[in-house]
Formats: structure tokens, sequence, C-alpha cells
């Protein structure tokens, strides 16, 4: 659009300046009374953003090109002779705030999705609720973005993206990512709007920028500055940025919500069924490719009556999208009754993804019946299989904790399962035998750090509770190393006898005494 940046000719002297009245516009000057007796919003240069007049009029005038109902703004000169940049106030104003769920009752509803396009590409991240201003005049009600201040030369060059999860704005600065998530997410930015916006923007010509820059009242930029602005616009930096904001803008959190099927509205009984992911283009409806668990509430359910509702759901949801319906309010429509009906809107990131794979997604984490998961004790590893294997050989294993009591050696034997620590081997002849192992040979050696330090507390524990006259420690290791010399030192310091896989010695001296510990007076186990 050719748009001409047309402005008083001679500036507006402002006569007093009264404390804001938009406490929310904290980068505000106060509200300056002119000598006609206009109002105006004043904003100046100050230590932080010396910029910022010259950022909000560039921010008004791009906002004007795209028809967005922005106040009017004035070159002001306030009483202590400082240049100003003014927005005029026009009307009365109604509401001083904008909550966007749900669509602004005023005239033109349509300004959010065209801010929302404008502060992605001007790098405002400071779009919140008090920035709005609700205001009537000659029997219109106008909704009015207001407040660039923390745009364009506040964040030059340009970030991608403006704000949302990849942005260089820290968490508790980025108000406009959860500002236009909520707008969203209740139908207030449409998604046709918004393209039309930014088509709006991507058109706009070379002339149109270059009034918008040399419209800036002299002496609020530089001359370099001036020039580089004007050759930014369709250099292969502006032709960067667009296609970035182009694809944050089209890259957009996805709303989704779960089909539910209840058979019998009295019972209440609801089962997932599937999943609708309500894209730009259109809602997806999808299913689970199992639907047996649906027997489970219904003996009597039979699935071309599931396929039957589902294709109704479908064109119901199709026709609500052409028709421009809000997705919350899809959702509502479709959220009671029996039959199926819809769950309230989650979100996701799609990261690229095509839709068909986040319906996946969807379908395996929230739809599909879970897949029951074998559980291996992370604590069996070659060596405690080799020791398990020698002692049933020798007809010593045990199955259960009370074959303690017939000097077998028992598995997992409880030391103190109040705290959940077990013994990995257990024999009782007298004295309490306890057998603890660490192949060094798996993982790596910051884990079997880990595991080193819990078969210490474990042997410290054992010798709290039962003292050195009835018990016996004895710690078998494989795969000794330098890297893990300092758990070995550990264990062999905290163990009654530390035994070494690889040493034969050390191996038969631990075979042979297991073997004396259960068959007293008997030869050892070959």
């Amino acid at each position: 659009m050719e748009a001409t940046i047309q402005n008083s000719l001679l500036p507006v002297r402002i006569r007093r300046i009264d404390p804001a009245i938009l406490p929310t516009t904290a980068d505000a000057q106060g509200l300056g009374i002119a000598m006609s007796g206009q109002r105006y919003v004043l904003k100046a240069s100050i230590g932080w953003h010396k910029l910022m007049p010259a950022s909000e009029w560039i921010c008004h005038g791009l906002a004007r090109c795209l028809e967005l109902a922005i106040p009017h703004w004035e070159h002001c000169i306030m009483p202590d002779g400082r240049d100003a940049i003014g927005s005029r106030l026009e009307g009365d104003v109604l509401e001083r705030e904008f909550i966007p769920t749900s669509r602004a009752s005023a005239d033109n509803p349509e300004v959010v999705s065209g801010t929302f396009v404008l502060d992605l590409f001007i790098g405002n991240g400071d779009r919140h609720k008090g920035q709005w201003l609700l205001t009537e005049a000659g029997g219109g009600k106008l909704l009015r973005p207001i407040d660039f201040s923390r745009a364009w030369f506040f964040r030059w060059p340009l970030p991608t993206p403006s704000f949302g999860p990849g942005s260089n704005l820290q968490s508790s600065h980025d108000k406009s990512h959860g500002y236009y998530v909520m707008a969203k997410r209740h139908g207030v930015v449409l998604t046709q709007e918004a393209i039309d916006t930014w088509e709006c923007l991507r058109m706009l010509s070379k002339n149109a920028w270059r009034g918008i820059i040399y419209s800036v009242p002299e002496g609020w930029m530089s001359p370099q500055e001036v020039v580089d602005l004007v050759n930014w616009w369709w250099s292969p930096q502006w032709h960067t940025h667009l296609m970035d904001q182009d694809s944050a803008m089209n890259s957009d959190t996805f709303f989704f919500s779960l089909v539910r099927y209840q058979p019998d509205l009295h019972r209440q009984e609801v089962v997932n069924v599937g999943v609708v992911l309500f894209t730009p283009n259109g809602s997806h409806v999808s299913f689970a490719s199992n639907q047996g668990k649906l027997l489970a509430l219904d003996p009597n359910f039979r699935l071309n009556r599931l396929f039957d509702q589902a294709h109704n759901l479908n064109e119901a949801l199709k026709g609500l999208h052409e028709a421009r319906v809000p997705i919350e309010e899809q959702i509502r429509m479709f959220s009671v009754g029996g039959g199926l009906s819809l769950s309230p809107a989650g979100m996701i990131d799609a990261q690229g993804q095509a839709c068909e794979a986040l319906l996946d997604e969807l379908l395996r984490d929230l739809v599909s019946a879970p897949t029951k998961k074998r559980l291996r004790d992370p604590r069996v590893s070659r060596l405690h299989s080799e020791l398990r294997q020698v002692f049933r050989q020798a007809k010593i294993l045990g199955s259960s904790p009370g074959d303690i009591e017939k000097h077998l050696v028992v598995p997992n034997f409880p030391i103190d399962a109040d705290v959940g620590l077990f013994a990995e081997f257990a024999l009782r002849n007298g004295r309490l035998h306890i057998t603890e192992t660490v192949d060094f040979r798996l993982s790596t050696p910051s884990s079997k750090r880990q595991e080193a330090q819990a078969k210490t507390l474990l042997l410290v524990q054992a010798l709290e509770r039962m003292g050195s006259n009835d018990l016996k420690r004895y710690v078998v290791v494989t795969g000794a190393s330098a890297q893990v010399q300092a758990s070995m030192n550990l264990l062999e310091r905290h163990a009654d006898d530390f035994i070494v896989r690889e040493s034969a010695q050390d191996w038969h001296r631990y075979v042979e005494a297991m073997h004396r510990a259960a068959y007293p007076g008997e030869s050892a186990l070959q």
C-alpha cells in the first residue's frame, strides 16, 4: 500500500505536562496539554533509549500503512524545549486495557491480528493487556494499539524470532508471547487476518518506507542512520528478516483436542478414542487404530457406529473452520453430550513436524493403550549372574527370604527394607554373610562411582544394624582399571573380604568361604 505520512507542518507546543494517566505505559513522560488544549501521551529520548521517539515514529508509520487504528501522533515540543513524540488522545476512552479472551467489542476486532504481525516484524516483545485503548468517537468504537517504545531501535538489529521460544528475550521480559498465545487460543488472533496483514506488509513499497523514514523529525536520527534505514528496505537483510519472521508466524503453536467416546450418558464413563489437531489450514481428525478398549465400556459397541460419528464430526469441524469460528468455540460446541465429544484445548509446538507426525505422537501418548513395560533389575550384571549360577550349581541358591534359615544363599535379602536397602546375596550360618558385586566393565566411570557409593551405604548400614560379630561383608568386583580405582578403594575400605574376579586366588577364597558357610566341614566348591 502506498501511504504518505502527513503530520502538522509545525511542532505542537506543549504548555503543561501532567502525570501519565496510563500506568502501564511506563516510558511516557506524562500527559501533555498543548496550547490548543489537545492531550498527548508524550515520549522523549531518555538515557537508556535515546532513539525512543524515532522508534515510536517509525512503528506508528508502519502501523498506519497496515491500516491499524493507532492514535494520531505529532512532533511535540515540551515546556523545557525537548522534542517528544505525542500520541493524541481522541474521543472517550472506554477501556485502558484489552484481555484477549474474546473478540473485541469494537468496529475493528481484526486489529489484534494485525498488531500481532506488526509486533513480530518490529521486534516488540512487550505487548500486554495494558497497551491498548478502547475509544469511542462519532458513534464508533475502535480498539487502538499503543506503545512501541521497546521495539525497533530498542532491539536493533531486529531479532528472529521477536518473542516466544528461541528469542533472545528473558522469559520475564517476554510479554508478547503469552499475550498472543492467549489471543490465538480464544480466536482473537485469526490466521487469515494475520496472513492478510503480513501480505500487506510484504508488499509495502520502497517509496512508502522512504516516506516513513523521511517524516521522522530532523535531528531524531543521524544522517547516516536515515540512509541506512532507507537502504535496509528490500535489502538482503530485509528479505532475510521478513522470511524468518514469516517462518516464526507460520510455525506457531497448534491447538489440539482429544476425541472422547461416551456410550452411556447416564454412566459418565468416557474413553479417549482420537484427537483433533487445529491448524491454519483446517482441523485434522485421527483415531487410534485399536479400539478394543471400547468394549470394556460398551459390550454392544459397533465400529461402524464410531465411523459414522467420526465422519459427522470431521465434516462439522470443516464447516466451522471455513466460517472462521474460533477454535475455543468449536471445541465448546462438541464438549458435552453422549457419543463423541471434545476435551478442553491443549497445545503442542510443531517444531517443523508434519501434521501426521504430530497426530501420531498425540495418539501414542494420550489415546492408544500403553504397552506393558518389562522391568529389569538394574543391579543385575554378568558378574551377578555368574555368582548366581555358581550358587545354583552348588545347590545352595534359595528362592525366598525364608530360605536364609536353611543356610541357603538368598538373593535380594532385606537389610533395611524401610529405606530400600537389600543385599545382592545373603547366607546365614551363625553370622550373616552378605555379598555385593560391582561390574566395572559396564557403563561409565561416573555411573559406576554412584553404584559403588550406594553399595558402600548398604555395607555401612548393615554393620551398624548387626555389628561385626554377627556379620561378614564380601565385595566382588571385575573390570578394574585406573579410572575406577577410587571407587574400588572405597568398597575395599568397607569390606571384610575384597575379591577381584580376575584373581584366581581371590576367587577360590571366596567360593570356598561361601561353601563352608553353607556346608560346614565339607570341601570347597569346584
